[in-house]
């Protein structure tokens, strides 16, 4: 079966993956790593109008405000009641791989394999999908656990 429509008619809804649990590493530790792959920014509201969060990862702010990505190769991530920006260093994904540039094979190669040991995004316990954003409800009875949110562009989509 084929559809066809016009690209400004697509609404691309958030696919959100939420982690149980970092594989037996520290919050510390597993910032460690990601650092070894994205750029992290804390998404703390004293960061707004280009003030800079003065805390060490992990931040312990508490004037964190939610953080939708806003282009390619950029994801947010809520941890322990915080948000932070993610964007993936070039070089750590292949341009040229149609399949491996997608914002959702390089948060599955990069963290979810690499660093967390989630090999089956479809069988491992410790991560659940979920369409759409999470409820405020939600996000406040899991402030301790892992929420990745990515969105794919329309560009890759057509």
């Amino acid at each position: 079966m084929t559809v066809i429509f016009p690209d400004n008619q697509l609404n691309v809804i958030d696919y959100n993956r939420v982690v149980k649990d970092l594989n037996g590493l520290s919050t510390k530790d597993f910032f460690k790593a990601l650092q070894e792959s994205f750029d992290i920014e804390c998404k703390c509201d004293c960061t707004k109008d280009g003030g800079k969060c003065n805390c060490e990862f992990p931040c312990h702010c508490e004037c964190s405000t939610e953080y939708k990505p806003n282009k390619l190769h950029n994801f947010s991530m809520y941890i322990e009641g915080v948000w932070y920006s993610l964007t993936a260093k070039p070089g750590t994904y292949d341009d040229s791989d149609p399949i491996g540039v997608l914002d959702v094979t390089i948060l599955s190669n990069l963290v979810l394999d690499k660093i967390l040991g989630i090999k089956d995004l479809r069988t491992d316990k410790r991560i659940e999908g979920r369409l759409r954003a999470l409820s405020r409800e939600h996000e406040a009875d899991h402030r301790h656990r892992r929420h990745w949110q990515h969105h794919a562009s329309q560009d890759h989509l057509v």
